[in-house]
C-alpha cells in the first residue's frame, strides 16, 4: 500500500514515515506543499493521502478538492490533520 504524506514540516513527515514503513510496512511518499502533493498523487497514485490542513501555498482543503475532482485520484481517501486546537481548528474546518 502506498501512502502520500503531505506536510511542510520535515519532522512530521519523517515521524509518519518511520511509523508507516516500520510498523505498517507501507511505501511512503512525501510532499512539502500542495503543488507537490497534487503532482505526486497524479503520477504515483497513492492508496491513501495523509495531509496537514494548513500548507504553504495551496492549503490542504484546496488540494483535497482538486484530488476529488480528478478521475485519477477521486477514489483516494484523504485524512486531514492539523495542529490547531480549539476555536482556531473549528474555524479552519468551516472555511
Amino acid at each position: 500500500m502506498k501512502v502520500l504524506v503531505v506536510d511542510s514540516e520535515a519532522t512530521l513527515r519523517s515521524l509518519l514515515r518511520i511509523v508507516l514503513e516500520g510498523e505498517g510496512g507501507y511505501e511512503v511518499l512525501e510532499a512539502r506543499d500542495g503543488e507537490e502533493a497534487i503532482s505526486l498523487a497524479l503520477t504515483e497514485r497513492p492508496d491513501l493521502v495523509i495531509m496537514e490542513a494548513r500548507l504553504v501555498g495551496l492549503d490542504g482543503f484546496t488540494v483535497c478538492r482538486y484530488l476529488k475532482a480528478d478521475p485519477i485520484t477521486a477514489h483516494v481517501p484523504v485524512l486531514m490533520l492539523t495542529v490547531l486546537t480549539g476555536q482556531a481548528a473549528c474555524d479552519l474546518f468551516q472555511e
